[in-house]
């Protein structure tokens, strides 16, 4: 899996701010919660429905990245070693995020996937 693996949740978030900005304290709870499937996971939030998670191991990563991929709902995700960025305002039947996952990909490293026809505005 490219992109760069990241010490921390806080380091994971920092870099998704520096590309697409998110508040300096995250102001919303995390969105999906994959600790439910029995996935091991740390989450923070950038805007109200962008979801970062920070795993221990790429193992625990790669299956939460499957519960994504196994989903109907519209999704777009970038993947990294150790984390995954997940913008789910479409899923929420919100409007787009406006947070460019293409670019975080582009800029930090990862694997960007559109899944279920998700669509930036």
């Amino acid at each position: 899996m490219p992109g760069p693996t990241f010490a921390s949740l806080a380091e994971a978030r920092e870099a998704v701010a520096a590309v697409v900005g998110c508040e300096s304290e995250p102001t919303a709870r995390p969105i999906v919660n994959p600790d439910l499937a029995g996935f091991t996971a740390e989450y923070a939030v950038c805007g109200s429905r962008v979801q970062i998670e920070w795993f221990s191991s790429s193992d625990a990563r790669a299956d939460a990245a499957q519960v994504y991929m196994d989903t109907s709902q519209p999704l777009a995700i970038v993947e990294g070693e150790n984390w995954i960025v997940a913008d789910l305002s479409l899923a929420l039947e919100e409007n787009w995020s406006g947070k460019d996952l293409d670019k975080v990909a582009q800029e930090i490293g990862g694997t960007y996937t559109v899944l279920n026809g998700f669509k930036q505005a």
